[in-house]
């Protein structure tokens, strides 16, 4: 069945002023951007301060002693703004970085601070390889920093 366009015309067709569509959508941008904005700060609060960087420490200067087991003597910096916990020395093999001794502890620097670890503080009981050989010695902060710096057995 066909309609006539006389019923169309003759029919009123409602619908929202433009006032009202006009407030309408503020009201839908100002929460979009409420919304927006409380992502966003999260998001930056997350970048800026949620967590600090990694444990910057520095060995200057690091040997090994050898008697009964062979024993780390080392001046470790911490260059960092944050106290800093080391948590593993760490021999490594230099040609393939494979790991050949470790050894946990628990030594705190405070900021801008040296320490220094001495014979005996730090030790390895198993054979780290033959007289003479280099090979890294690796230090592991709690918070993922890591230093390291090659070494003769003695």
């Amino acid at each position: 069945m066909r309609y006539s366009s006389a019923r169309i015309v003759g029919t009123k067709r409602r619908g929202i002023s433009p006032v009202v569509a006009e407030l309408m959508l503020l009201v839908i941008a100002v929460v979009a951007g409420y919304f927006l904005y409380g992502h966003v700060q999260g998001f930056m609060a997350q970048l800026s301060g949620g967590s600090k960087p990694p444990g910057m420490v520095v060995i200057d200067a690091a040997g090994l002693n050898t008697g009964s087991s062979y024993c780390v003597f080392a001046a470790i910096r911490n260059i960092g703004p944050f106290e800093t916990t080391i948590v593993a020395f760490i021999i490594l093999d230099p040609s393939d970085q494979s790991l050949i001794a470790s050894n946990t502890t628990k030594v705190t620097i405070p900021p801008d601070s040296t320490i220094v670890i001495k014979d005996k503080d730090v030790c390895f009981e198993s054979n780290i390889g033959p007289s003479g050989s280099i090979r890294l010695l690796k230090i592991v902060t709690n918070d993922g920093g890591s230093s390291t710096i090659r070494v003769r057995v003695p």
